[in-house]
């Protein structure tokens, strides 16, 4: 029951009331602990807060004193500070409050006499500090732990206070050596204007962040650092707090990679320079092959042509012993020429693979036509058997197919003196996308020994000299056939021993075809082809070079033809003014105008004779020079030395029979 004096009017009573009950509200809902007690200690009132954090019942509080809230240890201390603060004599009392269940909680407790239900009382209000001193330890946990350096200074004297253990390590100091003292006593900033500069980033904006910075070491070495700061409040007191990250290992890395880049960049510009004077001498080495291969293949072309005009007319056994010789030999140049310029073209990444459906049988008896003579001089057998699962029409490019098989047969009979040949075409694997075939060309040979497997197939290697002198060969078949192979989608290999054989293989990947083109005609080296000699047309030669004039068109009016010559492109031009020609043979390469310029003017100009088939006859045969042609306004293209089944073949497409 409330507690009103006798002599105290009813109005100020009730205000007195009214004001109580506002404490009480107050102190009810306010988080701190509220003990209301009388003189002697006794508590009349608590606030829940004190409940709910000492663990206590209003019954227990209700029967103790304010001093039985400490720990035993410190309530005769308690006595003292109370005293000394309800007489003024000090502020507040730092000492815990012990829970019901024997922990303790820090507080400061402060006190003030009142008046509470009409009664002189004393009030204690005790703030909470567990979650300050919680903050505070876990400032302190990363203070000491932080594996930047930090340091706590006056802000007055700007000595330090406290460093943790990552400050002294790194500068290599003691504690003793650094609390107490300053920064510039200790001469950690060896750039008196980056000191000055973050102090007046401090002073404009209260903190610094991320300022880049040198320290000194206590040895004198510099270190760079990324320093921050700010103003923080503990206890009552400002103190400047500092971190400062060491990034002397990543400036040193960023130097490194600067000069790491500045070397790379360099070596790029030499990379640059040295592709581009490699792809100029490839180019000088294309543009020397071409320009080669014209001027070979030019002479060639006058040879065979002229020696196999020889042959068809009658000549004696000597005689044609002789010729045959020299055709041999001329076919044999050829087809060095040839190996060359494949070569070039797989070096330059410019030999391509043509896609064509073929019928796989028709070529095989081709590749072994091309070696049969060879085989039946030596009394050797040659036989080829293809497995029944083998596809028989497929699409691929037919004619780097025999190449290779011819390479690897004509190696077999030249190193083959008994027994014989034998190839054998099954099938490796078959998926989605097509097939795999397994080519083997089996001999009786002289046989390699497994050291020397590994030159088989490198350029112009042989297994050893006295087998380049006893058998002849550049050795550049086999390195060709390794490309092919390669560029078919296969491998290549060999299983042999020396004096038992060799088995050489390689696998190609093929397309599946339901229609298969018609057979490929023979190349040189198999029987002569009879000519037709049923063409009805008249033939325009543009060619500068006698003797391949007199070549053409022998073999022209061989083949019932009408044909006249000229030396140059003008010269062809004003011929199919003048003459109703039914084709032009153009070569290429020709003083005055060449046959690349005379074709454009021909099919520009709006004469009669624009339209006239005109078919490139061309020692030209790198990659791109059929192309060019055709860009031109050419129709066809047919290659030097000119073989009679080739040119048939054209004067098939072009002219009526």
């Amino acid at each position: 029951m409330d507690f009103i004096p006798i002599d105290v009017p009813l109005d100020a009573a009730q205000a007195l009331r009214d004001s109580e009950a506002n404490f009480r509200t107050f102190f009810e809902t306010i988080d701190d602990l509220i003990f209301v007690g009388d003189p002697e200690g006794h508590i009349l009132y608590a606030n829940p807060a004190v409940a709910r954090k000492l663990g206590y019942s209003t019954e227990e509080l209700l029967a103790s004193t304010i001093l039985d809230m400490h720990p035993r240890n410190v309530q005769d201390e308690a006595t003292e500070i109370l005293g000394a603060m309800v007489r003024r004599e000090r502020d507040a009392c730092p000492l815990p409050l012990a829970t019901k269940s024997g922990g303790l909680l820090p507080v400061e407790t402060r006190i003030w006499i009142g008046r509470w239900n009409g009664r002189d009382c004393i009030f204690g209000i005790c703030k909470d500090l567990s979650a300050e001193r919680e903050a505070t330890q876990r400032f302190e946990r990363l203070f000491r732990n932080n594996p930047a350096l930090m340091a706590l200074s006056g802000l007055d004297d700007k000595r330090f206070v406290d460093v943790n253990e990552a400050f002294l390590s790194t500068l290599g100091y003691t504690p003793a050596e650094v609390v107490g003292r300053s920064a510039m006593e200790l001469d950690l900033f060896p750039h008196p204007e980056q000191h000055r500069q973050a102090a007046r980033e401090l002073a404009e904006q209260g903190r610094i962040q991320s300022f880049a910075i040198q320290v000194r070491h206590r040895d004198g070495s510099l270190l760079d650092g990324l320093f921050s700061g700010e103003l923080i409040i503990s206890q009552g007191k400002q103190y400047f707090l500092t971190v400062m990250h060491d990034i002397t290992a990543l400036k040193r890395a960023e130097s490194e990679l600067r000069r790491i880049n500045a070397v790379m960049k360099h070596q790029t510009t030499v990379a640059h320079d040295l592709a581009a004077q490699a792809q100029a001498a490839n180019a000088a080495k294309s543009e020397f092959l071409a320009n080669m291969s014209h001027e070979i293949r030019t002479p060639m072309n006058a040879v065979l042509g002229m020696n196999g005009l020889l042959l068809d007319t009658a000549l004696t056994t000597e005689q044609r012993r002789y010729a045959e010789t020299v055709q041999s030999s001329g076919e044999a140049l050829l087809a060095l020429i040839n190996d060359i310029l494949d070569l070039s073209k797989i070096e330059a990444g410019q030999l391509t693979l043509e896609a064509l459906d073929f019928e796989l049988e028709p070529e095989l008896e081709n590749a072994l036509e091309m070696v049969r003579v060879r085989a039946i001089q030596k009394g050797l057998a040659l036989t080829c058997n293809i497995d029944a699962d083998v596809p028989a029409a497929l699409s691929g490019d037919p004619g780097r197919l025999r190449q290779v098989l011819v390479n690897l047969a004509g190696n077999a009979v030249k190193f083959t003196d008994r027994g014989g040949v034998a190839i054998r075409v099954s099938l490796q694997r078959s998926d989605n996308i097509g097939l795999v075939l397994h080519f083997s060309v089996r001999d009786t040979g002289i046989g390699i020994s497994g050291e020397q497997h590994g030159r088989l197939f490198g350029q112009f290697s042989q297994v050893d000299a006295s087998t380049t002198r006893r058998y002849g060969g550049t050795g550049l078949g086999l390195a060709i056939s390794k490309q092919l192979a390669q560029l078919m989608g296969g491998e290549i290999g060999v299983i042999s021993d020396a004096g038992r054989g060799s088995e050489f293989w390689f696998t190609a990947r093929f397309g599946r075809s339901a229609v298969a083109s018609q057979p490929t005609v023979a190349a040189s080296g198999s029987p002569r082809p009879s000519l037709p000699n049923d063409f009805v047309g008249y033939v325009l030669v543009a060619e500068d070079n006698i003797v391949n004039q007199q070549v053409a068109l022998a073999f022209l009016r061989k083949l019932g033809v009408r044909a006249d010559a000229v030396g140059n492109g003008r010269e062809a031009i004003a011929a199919l003014q003048s003459t109703p020609y039914d084709l032009v043979l153009m070569d290429v390469q020709m003083p005055v105008m060449d046959g690349f310029d005379a074709t454009r003017a021909i099919r520009s100009s709006r004469g009669p004779r624009s339209g006239v088939p005109i078919v490139a006859m061309t020692a030209l045969a790198m990659e791109g020079d059929r192309e060019r042609c055709l860009e031109a306004g050419m129709e066809d293209y047919i290659s030097k030395p000119i073989a009679a089944a080739a040119l048939v073949r054209v004067l098939e497409r072009w002219l009526p029979r």
